[in-house]
């Protein structure tokens, strides 16, 4: 055992719902992306837009469904947090945005719903986690101080990027490393604060192994962003210093997320084992996109 207690049945089967929704979106986004533009979301979402958006979907329904099949709390209570900050930023902004929304389309209604449906369970399941302690047993191999700091590095990074793109989303679209409408900008400001809490909570994690599912959801992340983006290469200016850093910013992402789980895996009990074998697994169809 990692830690004590376990994770929670209830926090088990709501992680496994949303994870389940996160796996659609994530088909839509990467498989179907021309779909998504017209049946799905409110914004307009050419397929590069749709793309990335399955990626940050990606990361999520990995991690969701992995947590949903791994009892050990220690590997999966950041998860719990930042499920309610992911889906109470996604109707927050839609509260405040409400004037870019068709309510006589389906798309909008779908979207609406479903986050106002998903952020208040997610609010109450955070609350509860926050009073359930987190103990490690340290029988197990330490984590590395170099992922420590990457993952408080990657943190900083990503609520910088987060925050910016909420407060200070004109600037933000206009930096973006392609062409974004401001409005999609401020919305990906959610997803980056999400990530940002869950490299934060994990890099606070001294057993080594409660980093093995996280790591595989990075590494799908980071992958398939980098996929995509050379799918889409001709949008990008290879003269921009931001397409600079957003390749070389997810090409190390994706190969520190699979260097940490290669480290990570070694201490692999049998349930364990399928939970990574299914974050590899999606890693590793990501960069098939």
């Amino acid at each position: 055992m990692l830690d004590s207690p376990d994770h929670p049945l209830v926090d088990r089967a709501w992680l496994g719902f949303v994870g389940l929704n996160a796996a659609f979106v994530t088909y839509l986004g990467l498989g179907a992306p021309l779909r998504m533009d017209r049946a799905f979301t409110w914004a307009e979402l050419p397929p590069l837009h749709a793309r990335f958006v399955g990626c940050l979907y990606l990361f999520g329904a990995v991690l969701l469904l992995g947590s949903a099949l791994t009892r050990s709390w220690a590997a999966v209570a950041p998860v719990i947090g930042g499920t309610a900050i992911f889906t109470t930023s996604m109707i927050v902004l839609t509260v405040l945005n409400r004037d870019a929304f068709d309510f006589d389309l389906t798309g909008p209604i779908v979207w609406t719903v479903a986050y106002t449906v998903f952020a208040p369970p997610s609010l109450v399941l955070m609350a509860i986690a926050r009073r359930r302690p987190v103990r490690e047993t340290g029988t197990g191999p330490l984590t590395p101080t170099w992922l420590t700091r990457s993952l408080r590095v990657l943190a900083v990074g990503f609520a910088c990027l987060g925050g910016g793109l909420l407060v200070a989303r004109d600037t933000f679209a206009e930096l973006w490393p392609w062409t974004v409408s401001i409005g999609v900008a401020q919305f990906y400001g959610g997803p980056f604060l999400t990530l940002a809490w869950c490299a934060w909570s994990y890099s606070g994690r001294r057993d080594l192994r409660s980093l093995r599912l996280y790591s595989g959801a990075m590494a799908a992340l980071g992958g398939s962003v980098v996929a995509v983006s050379i799918r889409h290469r001709s949008l990008f200016d290879a003269t921009d210093p931001a397409t600079w850093l957003w390749f070389g910013g997810f090409s190390a992402i994706a190969v520190g997320a699979v260097a940490a789980l290669v480290v990570a895996s070694r201490a692999s009990s049998p349930r364990a084992a399928v939970v990574q074998v299914v974050a590899g697994t999606a890693a590793t169809a990501s960069t098939t996109v």
